[in-house]
């Protein structure tokens, strides 16, 4: 049996693994209605957070556990993992997890690697900077992050930090750990909402830094994806990680690679679900169940081995729909989206009659599409135009 800690829509492919390869699963969230209840075979209400409630119910159980998995953020995932160390399941150091909680911890680790000696340089010479960007040390999806332009409205806190702002584009790694090992499987490339958009656009300045698009192939060369790679190893072995997903996110100007942040989730929405299969026609999730229950390893490595070493033909292009300010009541895709031979995907991520201030950016998302195709310069025009085209009604 393997046990989902949530069964919302998040953790619905994931779900869907465990049904291909005929796991039983214990489904644990609080939400009675969640969509991925009925995907279980025994369900129990009861929040993520109460990890003393959720062993008591698992105990009987016991023998039968196989896995425990959370794909949702931070203090969830920090409970799966220490429910997994319980049971005597597969599972990561805890300490090994919790320090992912606090970024500028993870950001003081990775500055010792030496392809990021000229970040670390920055850092200890931040005063010379012209822009700074303040980051909550423990939050997520771009929540309480800001950019200011004079270093003394910062105020000191231990909740936040100041980086030195980057110029460049934004790539995210995406990899699996193996017993200890990292095995690559893409490098995404970022369009963040930056000063730009914001100009033509000054009532989303709350969004900016928020992710816009990505897409796959990245424009970065062999030797900077390699030095990605090395950056990412070098982290994963600092923090004593032995299985499960891992992501990292940089910035790339010119020749300079500079570190934002590294989480041990499965993260990039959409990315995992859609376009990493796709592109490497891989079941991620298939293997991440059988890592997360260590079975069938040496054919999923010997497997990542050779996808890494073949060429990828396919082009694939995420695109987020941001809501104004207000109560969203309609969203309608154009006709030519729904005929256009690049669709491949798309969802409405928030209810009807939602209203939102732009609390939590990335929430503020109301809707998300895919394209799939073999020139990233069709797509990208294909996107903007479908963008334009959406008709969305606010009260």
């Amino acid at each position: 049996m393997f046990v989902s800690l949530g069964t919302g829509f998040y953790q619905i492919p994931l779900l869907n693994a465990l049904k291909n390869l005929e796991i039983p699963i214990i489904g644990i969230d609080q939400n009675l209605e969640s969509i991925g209840k009925n995907l279980c075979d025994i369900f129990f209400s009861c929040s993520l957070l109460d990890k003393e409630r959720i062993i008591e119910i698992l105990k009987p159980y016991r023998k039968h556990l196989k896995g425990i998995y959370s794909r949702s953020y931070g203090k969830f995932l920090e409970t799966a993992n220490e429910l997994a160390n319980y049971f005597g399941l597969p599972a990561n150091p805890d300490p090994s997890i919790q320090i992912y909680r606090n970024k500028k911890e993870v950001l003081k680790l990775a500055l010792n690697d030496p392809y990021l000696y000229k970040q670390k340089d920055r850092i200890q010479k931040l005063e010379q900077s012209k822009k700074w960007v303040v980051k909550s040390i423990s939050s997520y999806g771009k929540i309480n992050i800001d950019l200011i332009e004079n270093l003394a409205d910062f105020k000191n806190s231990t909740s936040f930090y100041v980086e030195p702002f980057y110029e460049g584009n934004e790539y995210i790694f995406f990899g699996l750990i193996i017993n200890r090992k990292l095995y690559p499987l893409v490098i995404t490339q970022k369009e963040i909402i930056n000063f730009d958009y914001i100009k033509k656009n000054p009532e989303t300045k709350p969004l900016l830094f928020c992710d816009k698009k990505h897409f796959y192939p990245s424009n970065l060369t062999d030797l900077q994806k390699y030095k990605i790679f090395q950056i990412s190893n070098y982290i994963v072995k600092k923090t004593n990680l032995v299985l499960g997903p891992f992501l990292a996110e940089f910035i790339v100007h010119n020749d300079d690679i500079f570190f934002i942040e590294a989480v041990p989730e499965v993260g990039g929405e959409f990315i995992a679900d859609y376009l990493i299969p796709e592109i490497l026609n891989l079941p991620y999730f298939e293997f991440l169940v059988q890592i997360l229950m260590n079975e069938n390893l040496e054919s999923i490595k010997e497997t990542l081995t050779k996808k890494l070493l073949q060429s990828k033909e396919k082009v694939f292009l995420i695109n987020y729909i941001f809501q104004k300010e207000g109560c969203f009541q309609n969203l309608q895709f154009p006709e030519t989206f729904w005929k256009s031979k690049y669709y491949f995907f798309q969802h409405i991520l928030k209810k009807k009659g939602d209203f939102t201030k732009y609390k939590n950016k990335n929430l503020d998302r109301i809707a998300v599409f895919g394209l799939l195709g073999d020139s990233l310069q069709d797509l990208i025009e294909t996107s903007n135009q479908i963008e334009n085209d959406i008709i969305i009604e606010y009260q």
